[in-house]
């Protein structure tokens, strides 16, 4: 066999050898990335609550601890979430609760978990041995906190925050209506609801009614969110929890939004009603479809509401939207990754994510100097 064929050739199966290992790579990073998260939730206060669930972590050692770090966008300022014990199989699950019932998403878009020795002579700063690191992507996280913190100079709420407030009020209403004992109180109640689910500018809104929203709307409120989860998953494409999670945002939006104009519909009906019993008979689907807006209704009867087509209300899409700020844990962090020792790259280690580029660039210069030899085989016979 000639020099060139046995060049080209070798080259075509680092070619392959290189496709193989990347695949590989992505598979092992795919799994790990599910397994290990950092969810911020509500504990007593919304976003309070910080939860790392992490596997395959390595005891820190006689004299050593883990310990977590909420960091800021820019990296400068660090919270401690405390001290971390790993299970013996080398599990991690750690709950941190902001003591003063901070919002953790106002500030914080990052994580580093880090060996510290035992004792600290320095607890409130960590060591420069980050072992895992986790953010949400920069690209997303303002729309992530209009859904979950702070809105605009409108309301102080996140406008998923604010849908749920204003949901339980018009549901509230609704219910008292209900329980009415004259006419005049039933529709003073009926259009309060229709006053907070169409806002201080809605069409029906009544200036003589009290209102007993915030005067922004669930309409308002619903149509926000849906754009604010729209916009994270189209400026991070790349990231599995935005583009999942802010599609189950969109969906149970719609949802919430369909049964609210179903219920001042049947609202403005209840409104022209003139006897009592027959206006609270007109009343009940009203507040069954204000609940199901603000809880999902489970319509396939498995015990589950899911954010899909006629079952996610606000709840879902509260609860997606925090799914959608999950912090995926990947090895290794700022200033530079643990020294993993001698031996094969462990999954993530910045060597095997360097091989599959090594093996291109090689396999692309053997390419070109089997051609060469070719060119020059031909010319030589010519």
């Amino acid at each position: 066999m000639s020099k060139a064929r046995i060049v080209i050739l070798t080259a075509l199966v680092l070619l392959l050898f290189t496709q193989v290992l990347s695949v590989s790579a992505q598979t092992e990073e795919d799994e790990t990335a599910v397994r290990n998260l950092a969810i911020i939730s509500d504990g007593e206060h919304p976003g309070d609550t910080i939860t790392y669930t992490l596997v395959g972590v390595e005891q820190p050692g006689a004299g050593r601890v883990l310990q977590g770090w909420l960091v800021t966008d820019n990296g400068v300022a660090r919270l401690s979430t405390g001290t971390m014990t790993v299970g013996a199989s080398g599990t991690l699950n750690h709950t941190y609760v902001s003591p003063t019932g901070e919002n953790l998403l106002q500030r914080y878009s990052k994580i580093e978990i880090t060996l510290e020795p035992v004792p600290d002579p320095s607890p409130n700063s960590p060591s420069k041995q980050a072992i895992w690191s986790a953010k949400i992507p920069f690209q997303a996280v303002n729309d992530v906190r209009s859904l979950l913190d702070s809105w605009s100079t409108l309301s102080e709420n996140g406008s998923l925050i604010g849908l749920r407030k204003e949901l339980a009020i018009a549901l509230s209403e609704a219910q008292l209506a209900q329980t009415s004992t004259t006419l005049e109180e039933l529709q003073d109640h009926i259009q309060k609801a229709i006053n907070v689910i169409e806002g201080s500018g809605g069409t029906n809104y009544s200036p003589e009614a009290n209102d007993s929203g915030d005067g922004v709307g669930v309409l308002t409120y619903a149509a926000t969110s849906r754009s604010h989860a729209v916009t994270a998953a189209a400026d991070a494409p790349d990231n599995p929890e935005a583009v999942m999670h802010g599609a189950g945002i969109q969906t149970t939006i719609s949802n919430v939004d369909g049964w609210v104009r179903e219920a001042r519909d049947q609202a403005l009906v209840v409104l022209v009603t003139d006897e009592l019993v027959a206006a609270k008979i007109q009343t009940t689907p009203m507040i069954g479809l204000l609940n199901g807006a603000l809880n999902g209704i489970d319509t396939d009867g498995d015990s589950v509401i899911r954010a899909t087509p006629g079952e996610g209300g606000a709840a879902q899409a509260y609860r997606e939207a925090q799914f959608m700020a999950t912090l995926v844990f990947q090895p290794g962090g700022l200033p530079r990754p643990i020294d993993l020792g001698p031996g094969l790259p462990s999954t993530g280690d910045s060597t095997l994510a360097m091989l599959p580029l090594a093996g291109l660039a090689i396999a692309g210069i053997l390419t070109g100097l089997g051609t060469f030899f070719l060119i020059r085989k031909r010319r030589a016979f010519s």
